[in-house]
């Protein structure tokens, strides 16, 4: 979040905005508006550079993903038993897989809408997993 605050290349504040989102692979998301950089943004090489080495300016591909929402807190135990639920309604469905390789593990992205002190009923998560179209077979 830093990044967010001026500790960039440029010393640019930037508006945060949401989601903010946490991936399985432990990465933390925070989405850019083009009218923070220049008027004419048109890629991440139009956005301040960061000076941390911990931070990255990355195009995230779009994908299709299959998305439960749940008030409250997204806590690891929470994160895992939405997830869960969303995998069985996906399996109840018929219409839709997972769009990752047998046995590997299942990916989820978790998208956070709140300031930390929004009171837990009112807070908005979402879980979110890769899917494709279930193939026909002949």
């Amino acid at each position: 979040a830093s990044y967010l605050f001026g500790s960039n290349a440029q010393n640019q504040s930037m508006e945060m905005t949401t989601p903010v989102t946490t991936t399985s692979r432990g990465e933390m998301r925070f989405f850019l508006k083009k009218n923070d950089a220049a008027a004419t943004a048109s890629s991440i090489d139009d956005f301040p550079h960061p000076t941390s080495a911990d931070v990255a300016l990355v195009d995230v591909p779009p994908a299709r993903l299959a998305v439960r929402s749940f008030p409250g807190f997204a806590t690891p135990g929470e994160i895992s038993r939405q997830k869960d639920v969303l995998l069985e309604e996906l399996e109840l469905d018929g219409v839709w897989e997972l769009d990752c390789q047998h046995g590997e593990a299942i990916p989820e992205i978790v998208f956070q809408y709140n300031p930390p002190y929004t009171i837990p009923f009112l807070r908005k998560n979402e879980v979110a997993v890769p899917i494709r179209t279930v193939e026909a077979t002949a």
